[in-house]
């Protein structure tokens, strides 16, 4: 079965994302995680990585896309390469999952690094979400 939804219409399934992940009084929350990304929503068995704490509003809609706000920063809690991230409220509620790569990998998400020391910086650059 094929649905094919006008550009509008996408844009606001986009806009109903963005604002889940402000829903909360404070900001939303991007969790950098290693290895294979759970089944949505699912308890992860990998160590966090790093948080990044995202701009209030987390982003903007337009043309059926969902471009996240950029240059937040979270700091290294552990060394592994990071491969995938989890949007939660500021309540901690599970929003999406994203693949998570380095800057021109091609990620959804793309932070400065996908590997770092121990109490080194991640840049959010850039995060957008397609319809």
């Amino acid at each position: 079965m094929s649905l094919d939804l006008v550009e509008d219409l996408r844009t606001d399934r986009l806009d109903l994302i963005r604002a889940r992940i402000d829903a909360a009084a404070t900001p939303g929350k991007l969790l950098l995680y290693p290895g294979a990304k759970p089944a949505l929503g699912a308890a992860t068995l990998e160590t966090l990585q790093a948080t990044i704490i995202l701009e209030q509003p987390c982003g903007v809609t337009a043309a059926a896309v969902l471009t996240f706000e950029t240059g937040m920063e979270g700091t290294r809690m552990d060394t592994q390469d990071i491969t995938w991230g989890r949007f939660v409220d500021g309540d901690d509620a599970v929003v999406a999952d994203a693949n998570v790569t380095a800057t021109g990998g091609g990620g959804t998400i793309q932070i400065s690094s996908i590997s770092g020391l121990l109490g080194g910086l991640v840049r959010l650059e850039s995060g957008t979400i397609g319809e």
